[in-house]
């Protein structure tokens, strides 16, 4: 039982450990949005993330440990608003695929872009807050040397 608590340490903080201590939680942005609103929402997710002390934006799934993947539409055809659709993953321990973190849809208003990226990046950082805790948690916790022959 003690070993398997080990590994799974080890694999915790070699996902997140590495990220999160000085450059931010990488994250990878996708979005497909065929509409004017939608294309300013991604866009300023990514402006967004780009800005943020705990965050930082990466140009492939292969160098993050979170994406967040974005589907827009314009549901009048007339550029004033946007219906987003948004799904938040981590990296799995052997990153090999992406496990579901969250997701949500909204309505964002061409003149609320900025507050509704805000939204979107504040959620994505909640999520990679609970990633850094439970690294810092997991840390603190390490059997020792002691714990390891017992």
């Amino acid at each position: 039982m003690r070993i398997s608590v080990a590994l799974g340490t080890v694999a915790l903080v070699a996902c997140v450990g590495a990220y999160a201590a000085d450059s931010g939680m990488p994250v990878y942005v996708a979005g497909t949005a065929d509409d004017a609103v939608g294309e300013r929402l991604v866009y300023a997710v990514k402006e967004t993330i780009r800005k943020s002390g705990g965050l930082s934006l990466q140009a492939s799934t292969q160098d993050a440990f979170l994406a967040v993947n974005m589907v827009t539409l314009d549901p009048d055809d007339n550029g004033s608003r946007t219906v987003y659709s948004f799904v938040l993953t981590s990296a799995d321990s052997d990153e090999s695929h992406f496990d579901y973190e969250l997701s949500f849809v909204g309505v964002c208003g061409t003149d609320r872009v900025v507050q509704c990226a805000e939204r979107i990046v504040a959620s994505v950082d909640s999520v990679s807050e609970r990633y850094k805790k439970s690294v810092a948690d997991a840390l603190r916790n390490q059997p020792t040397k002691q714990d390891a022959v017992n």
